[in-house]
């Protein structure tokens, strides 16, 4: 049933888009770390929680966090530019202005789970903000693929999941 799936060329196109996309994207990001964004988040969360800067690490009771180039937002965005992408539904020019306004989006709550995270290491202990960390990196990828089935809804005027499907496979 699973590999009936794999017969449309069309998921196979998305899936082959979504995967070079994603992957190609997490290698620019480790071949190229933005630095200076790392920095910028490292700051800002440490002069609104009164905590130790040291470039992109946070000090918190007597530990650190690392603004890594991963937990920059841009792992989630990649997920979304993956998703937008990978099909031909809607046109180039609506794809750009969803990347742009979605980016802004995840950037904005990735910074604000960033945020409370360390929050909670500060308040709680070092611990507690790594489940939270793990757990928020979740629930944010799970809401932007929500967000992205609703957009794709939305775009293509289906009612129901079965609807998208087709119309997202072009049946």
């Amino acid at each position: 049933m699973l590999w009936s799936f794999f017969h449309y060329p069309v998921i196979r196109s998305f899936i082959f888009r979504f995967i070079f996309i994603f992957v190609g994207m997490e290698l620019l990001l480790y071949w190229f770390p933005p630095i200076g964004y790392q920095t910028w988040i490292a700051t800002q969360i440490g002069n609104l929680l009164h905590v130790s800067v040291d470039q992109t690490f946070l000090g918190v009771e007597g530990s650190f966090f690392e603004i890594s180039a991963f937990c920059s937002g841009f792992t989630t965005f990649a997920l979304f530019a993956g998703l937008v992408l990978g099909f031909n539904v809607p046109s180039v020019e609506r794809k750009i202005r969803l990347l742009i306004s979605g980016g802004l989006f995840i950037f904005a709550l990735n910074f604000i789970r960033i945020y409370f995270v360390v929050w909670i290491g500060k308040m709680y202990s070092i611990g507690a903000a790594e489940a939270v960390h793990v757990l928020s990196w979740f629930v944010l990828s799970a809401l932007v693929m929500g967000l992205w089935f609703l957009l794709m809804k939305k775009e293509t005027g289906a009612r129901t999941q079965r609807e998208l499907a087709r119309r997202l496979i072009g049946n």
